[in-house]
């Protein structure tokens, strides 16, 4: 069984499941991060040290929990860059859903344009 922490502001589609499942040929669990973390990222604030600090407990986290993956990315792109470096050293893979964008722009007798985006998961890419 492969232990993934999901660390994403939405829920995996059945594809996903599916495609990690195949990716890892076996049974794989999934796990929601938890609230404290959840609420950081949806929030990243702009203070490098607390970033710093959260980026630590998020990596000591995973390592005390042993999780074998962990899919990403959540929280400001500095949050990201400093989770990178701190998990360094972390023996679980990292994980990223791949998507193509299909855009439509339609535009309104206002003159503004009304602009939709649709994401199709394509795959894994396994860091």
């Amino acid at each position: 069984m492969i232990k993934v922490l999901k660390i994403l502001n939405h829920n995996l589609t059945d594809e996903q499941v599916r495609a990690l499942n195949e990716l890892y040929e076996e049974k794989v669990v999934v796990e929601e991060l938890p609230e404290e973390f959840a609420t950081f990222l949806r929030n990243t604030p702009a203070d490098e040290r607390r970033l710093r600090r959260e980026a630590d407990a998020l990596v000591a986290f995973i390592a005390r929990k042993g999780y074998d993956a962990v899919i990403l990315p959540a929280g400001s792109p500095a949050f990201q860059f400093l989770f990178a470096r701190a998990s360094e050293d972390l023996s679980a893979d990292f994980l990223f859903a791949h998507s193509e964008r299909q855009v439509v722009e339609k535009k309104r007798p206002d003159g503004s344009v009304e602009k939709t985006s649709t994401f199709k998961f394509v795959k894994w890419i396994w860091l």
